[in-house]
């Protein structure tokens, strides 16, 4: 069984890593990877911004692919995280895996977790059912491994959300014309657009 007292003990020392509890990989891993390559756009928006945790390098991640495909096609992307995606991602996750989220999300008895099957008897199929469950006895509650995948989805997406309106907000009071004319042309978004204002770029972008 997965406890905080295990993982304090010598024995959880010894068989579990730190990165078995580490979600930073996680998180970015909900960033899709496709075609595009984002690193110039990484690159330019980091000289303006920086990024403090895994979720704010994943909003980055999401506003630099929109950057780049605009600049390489004259459009714009719609980006969001999608629930489905994200739960699949977590139902899908190793046990420690899991715990590590759930100390995460889950607050605020992040330590208190244990993880529980219980043996339940079906009397449909003549047969014992067994079910993981993670419980808190301080909260005084238990959720099955699908209740608490959906319930760190939706906390997920409504954190990136959260902070990609953030990193938006951030970016656009930085950036000037000066400063978008080092990743843009200028003169073909004016020509491509009739406008002059380097404010509907932004607004294109950011908003």
């Amino acid at each position: 069984m997965i406890t905080q007292e295990l993982l304090s003990s010598e024995k959880g020392k010894n068989i579990i890593l730190p990165e078995d509890l580490d979600t930073t990989n996680f998180i970015l891993s909900l960033y899709e990877q496709d075609d595009l390559d984002i690193t110039e756009a990484k690159t330019f928006l980091k000289n303006y911004i920086s990024v403090k945790n895994p979720m704010e390098a994943l909003a980055l991640n999401f506003i630099a692919h929109n950057f780049q495909y605009y600049k390489q096609t004259g459009d714009t992307i719609f980006y969001d995280l999608g629930f489905d995606n994200v739960y699949g991602s977590i139902v899908e996750h190793s046990v420690l895996g899991f715990y590590a989220l759930l100390k995460e999300f889950i607050t605020p008895y992040k330590d208190d977790w244990k993880l529980k099957q219980v043996r339940t008897f079906n009397p449909l199929n003549n047969c014992f059912e067994e079910r993981d469950s993670w419980v808190s006895e301080k909260a005084k509650m238990s959720i099955e491994w699908a209740a608490g995948s959906r319930m760190i989805a939706t906390i997920i997406c409504s954190e990136f959300d959260k902070t990609l309106l953030s990193l938006n907000k951030r970016l656009y009071d930085k950036l000037d014309k000066k400063n978008l004319a080092l990743f843009y042309d200028m003169e073909d978004f004016e020509e491509l657009t009739g406008s002059d204002d380097y404010r509907d770029l932004k607004n294109t972008l950011l908003l």
